[in-house]
Order: C-alpha cells, then sequence, then structure tokens
C-alpha cells in the first residue's frame, strides 16, 4: 500500500465507544476494534498513512515495534476500505509542490 496516499472517510454514522467504534454503513453495523478506532480518529483527508504510522508510532513507542504497528495501520485502512467506510486519494500538497 503507498504509504503517501491520503485515506478520507465517506459521508457515515459513526460512535465511539470507550475502546471501540460502530459504524453505521448502508443499514449495517460494524463494531470496529480499538486499533481500528484509533486509525479512523486519525483519518482527517489530510493526514497520509505515512503520518499516520508516526503519529501512533510516537504515542506508542515504548509498547510496540514501529514494524508491528504499520502492519496494524495498513491491516486497519484495508479493513475501512473493505467495508467502504474510507476513499484513497493522492497527497495534493506533494503533487503540487511537483510542480513548483
Amino acid at each position: 500500500m503507498d504509504k503517501n496516499l491520503v485515506p478520507e472517510v465517506k459521508t457515515i454514522n459513526w460512535k465511539g465507544e470507550g475502546d471501540y467504534a460502530v459504524v453505521n454503513n448502508n443499514f449495517e453495523k460494524l463494531l470496529l476494534n480499538k486499533s481500528v478506532k484509533l486509525v479512523l480518529e486519525l483519518i482527517n483527508g489530510i493526514n497520509t498513512i505515512d503520518d499516520i504510522n508516526n503519529i501512533l508510532i510516537n504515542e506508542y513507542k515504548d509498547t510496540d515495534e514501529p514494524h508491528y504497528i504499520e502492519e496494524i495501520v495498513e491491516e486497519s485502512i484495508q479493513l475501512l476500505i473493505d467495508n467502504n467506510i474510507i476513499n484513497m486519494k493522492e497527497d495534493e500538497i506533494d503533487g503540487w509542490l511537483q510542480y513548483e
């Protein structure tokens, strides 16, 4: 998965419930675990996958290996894509800077 892509949440209803989140998408409810919830909370249409990795690596640097966190982020993003919760887009700023 290209780490320069920017995940963007589609228009959905979701609610955090402690360590979990419940997503109501297309008349279905999906329960997300803590890891996927943390990733979903960092998806704002600006953060790239690499940004999300770095934020979580810095936050959990004492407890997990960076490679393990990157694996969790990638699996979480894939789950969100597969369940039609997010779209992926190019980093517009990165493309803009290349033309300068």
